[in-house]
């Protein structure tokens, strides 16, 4: 005997235990869902789909996506399912955002929660910039950042690093400073990456700190562009060839 769907319930709760879901432009905040079978049997082939407004990501697996899709598979009687993904605020408009999350048994999907994301005004302002840009692999690049407290309460626990997707390397460990005053700005600091490979590359700014509604993450995702130029140069310089070939037969055959 197997149970319907409505046996079954949905929680989604932030992970740090904060009682109002609000997120500043760029904050990561973790979360984790659970789903419960309340009923007497077992229910079998529960999905469930989140899907973000546009301003938000889902973040699973270091990537961020518009909607993600989670298998349950089968829920014994009282048994829970428990997940965990992450939400990014990737605006900086303030106000309101949802995910919503649908789940049920196979494609039909009929049970709907809410989570409702208060995109609220940010504290810190990131003044970034990558000064040198590898252009081949294995080449250093240098990323400067400086971070600034434009909001009224001294911050504590800053830091500021560098991570990336396959093939970035970052040199060195985060920078780290005990506390930023209010109105203060922090020295410029030159973190260093290289390509480790050919390809598309996400180099992701990260900066974390406390103030006093807990501990904050913050992420900034910068896409490079990668590749081998020295490919790209042998194409234009073949295609001089083939032009310059074209023109040598024109004038000979005059």
């Amino acid at each position: 005997m197997f149970c319907s769907a409505q046996s079954l319930s949905l929680g989604i709760n932030a992970a740090d235990g904060r009682a109002v879901s609000e997120a500043v432009p760029y904050e990561v905040v973790a979360y984790e869902m659970v789903l419960a079978n309340n009923g007497s049997a077992e229910v079998e082939g529960i999905n469930i789909l989140l899907k973000a407004d546009n301003g938000l990501a889902i973040i699973t697996q270091g990537k961020e996506f518009s909607e993600r899709k989670f298998y349950a598979q089968s829920l014994k009687a009282g048994e829970n399912y428990a997940a965990e993904f992450s939400i990014k605020a990737t605006t900086e408009n303030k106000g309101p955002l949802k995910i919503n999350a649908s789940y049920g048994i196979g494609d039909k999907l009929d049970s709907n929660q809410q989570l409702e994301i208060n995109v609220v005004e940010q504290q810190i302002k990131i003044n970034e910039e990558i000064s040198s840009m590898p252009v081949k692999d294995g080449q250093k690049g240098i990323f400067k950042v400086s971070v600034k407290n434009a909001g009224n309460e001294k911050l504590g626990n800053l830091s500021i690093g560098l991570s990336g997707s396959e093939g970035i390397i970052t040199e060195g460990d985060s920078v780290q400073f005990d506390y930023l005053e209010a109105g203060a700005e922090t020295p410029v600091q030159e973190l260093g990456f290289y390509y480790g490979n050919e390809g598309k590359k996400e180099l992701v700014l990260q900066a974390g700190y406390e103030d006093s509604k807990g501990k904050h993450l913050l992420e900034k995702r910068h896409l490079l562009g990668g590749g081998n130029p020295s490919f790209y140069i042998l194409i234009l310089l073949a295609f001089g060839v083939l032009v310059a070939g074209i023109a040598y037969y024109l004038k000979a055959k005059k």
